[in-house]
């Protein structure tokens, strides 16, 4: 009785997540990162925790697409300006979110203090923002036409990770 039960919720979720609002979607099909494609059915109750999660905080994303990788999985995806990436372990449990855009998508609150007083000559050319364990680190790309850096900016602190010159 109780497996009976089991399959019958199974079911319901699945289908739930299947004919979930947003235009994100499941595929029954996932690519490993070698490239072979294979069924998401052999994944099982991982796949699905992390499909129902996925749809929950992204319920706007387009071009959705599910990869396998050695310790688990990632979803790959666009939504709005914002090129994302999603990973889940292998008991489909979230382990952090990447975010890659441009100056325009950046938080106000984030470019005022990057160019209030340090970098105000500088041009923000990329961003890449991380999601981990409720914490937000972000990582800009800035150049002045003669030096590039990446600054990481995460918590109250602001750093210079790698710099770059024209020679």
């Amino acid at each position: 009785m109780k497996k009976l039960f089991l399959i019958v919720i199974l079911a319901i979720i699945t289908d739930t997540v299947t004919t979930a609002q947003g235009s994100a979607s499941i595929n029954d099909e996932t690519t490993s990162v070698n490239g072979s494609k294979k069924s998401v059915r052999g994944n099982g109750l991982a796949r699905l925790k992390a499909s129902e999660d996925f749809l929950r905080s992204n319920k706007q994303a387009k071009n959705v697409r599910w990869y396998d990788v050695p310790n688990g999985f990632f979803v790959y995806y666009t939504k709005d300006e914002k090129k994302g990436r999603r990973f889940y372990n292998s008991k489909g449990k979230f382990v952090y979110n990447s975010l890659s855009y441009q100056e325009r998508s950046l938080p106000v609150e984030i470019r005022n203090r990057i160019k209030s007083v340090f970098y105000m000559d500088y041009k923000i050319t990329h961003v890449n923002e991380i999601l981990e364990e409720g914490k937000t680190i972000f990582i800009v790309q800035l150049t002045d036409n003669k030096t590039w850096k990446n600054i990481l900016i995460h918590d109250d602190e602001m750093e210079v990770i790698k710099e770059y010159r024209d020679k």
